[in-house]
């Protein structure tokens, strides 16, 4: 099977993607998992995987690439190949790959809304939308079949780590309101009065400013491990 897969990196560039299954190297976990997904397919002898991105990163040796400088571009590429896996969140995606009359699959790693959702159900192109946590699949479900389940890649754990009973919360995500890390902030003093020797591991970037102190004047202490899972 030929497939596509669309890889949004505009954001950073001279990355090696070629080897995530040994952890992050510092980009989005949407993008994360679009190369984790692309490397899996690319293994599997009778596909033949295209990644269609924009910037100049090192991609798997199991996948083809392609550069492409826009969306129009990169859904014309896409109409040679059988399927395009893309992101559910790009504007008028639905409408663009009907007009070129690509089959798609639309890999969801938000929410979708309702109105969306109907409009990829009655789109004949549109063979299936792939929700990554039970709650959002259940919540999609409820407009339309088209949704199916399946959970975020996860890199193996390389390295074990003996906790020795330490008090750690992890948090792996953005920085920013949709994924409530403000909200874990907020709620921190109140953690460390009550456990004072708690830590708190952030995994990724984002935009909230942390202008908060804990109580007791103590800081809130933050670890940000871009690298790599395999470091918690």
């Amino acid at each position: 099977m030929r497939i596509a897969v669309y890889l949004d990196d505009k954001g950073f560039n001279n990355i090696d993607l070629s080897s995530c299954g040994l952890g992050n190297p510092s980009v989005g976990g949407t993008q994360l998992e679009f190369v984790l997904l692309a490397d899996y397919l690319g293994r599997i002898s009778t596909n033949t995987v295209l990644i269609l991105h924009h910037n100049e990163n090192k991609i798997p040796t199991n996948c083809e690439e392609k550069i492409v400088s826009s969306i129009e571009e990169m859904l014309s590429v896409a109409q040679l190949y059988d399927f395009l896996i893309v992101q559910s969140s790009i504007s008028g995606i639905i409408q663009q790959v009907e007009k070129k009359m690509i089959d798609t699959v639309l890999w969801s790693h938000n929410y979708m809304r309702p109105r969306t959702l109907r409009e990829a159900h009655k789109s004949k192109y549109i063979k299936a939308i792939v929700a990554v946590g039970k709650e959002e699949y259940h919540a999609m479900r409820i407009f339309t079949n088209k949704v199916k389940l399946i959970y975020n890649m996860i890199p193996p754990v390389r390295q074990e780590r003996i906790l020795n009973n330490e008090h750690i919360v992890t948090f792996i995500g953005s920085l920013i309101s949709e994924k409530g890390f403000h909200i874990l902030t907020k709620i921190w003093p109140q953690i460390i009065k009550r456990i004072p020797d708690a830590k708190l591991y952030v995994v990724g970037g984002g935009t909230c400013i942390l202008e908060r102190r804990v109580s007791d004047q103590r800081e809130l202490q933050i670890n940000n491990m871009k690298n790599s899972f395999s470091n918690i």
